[in-house]
């Protein structure tokens, strides 16, 4: 593996670990019981958050279902379910039209 590729795989990891870490506090879980619900240690959840280690790809699928999202949105940062962007805000839009949002902080 070259410089490059080793870089650009730390930064996936890293990645990983912060929706890892992300999902687990919105779920307001500790490592520990992350790592009960995985069959795992605390020490390789604190790991994987950190982005110091390798996860099998067996054990990102763990972790997603015991988190409840799903496994490519931990790898990619994509939510399949989200709605697209575009719709998003048109919706936004029809909101703030109807006075159902005000986005003028009055």
């Amino acid at each position: 593996m070259d410089i490059e590729e080793e870089e650009r795989t730390r930064q996936i990891r890293k990645a990983v670990g912060l929706r890892i870490k992300s999902a687990r506090q919105d779920r307001n879980l500790s490592q520990l019981h992350l790592a009960e619900l995985i069959d795992g240690d605390q020490r390789s959840v604190s790991q994987y958050e950190n982005g110091t280690v390798d996860m099998p790809i067996t054990r990102l699928m763990d972790v997603a279902a015991a988190l409840g999202c799903d496994a490519g949105w931990l790898l990619t940062g994509h939510d399949p379910n989200a709605p697209p962007l575009a719709k998003t805000l048109r919706r936004i839009a029809e909101m703030v039209e109807l006075g159902k949002l005000n986005i003028d902080g009055k």
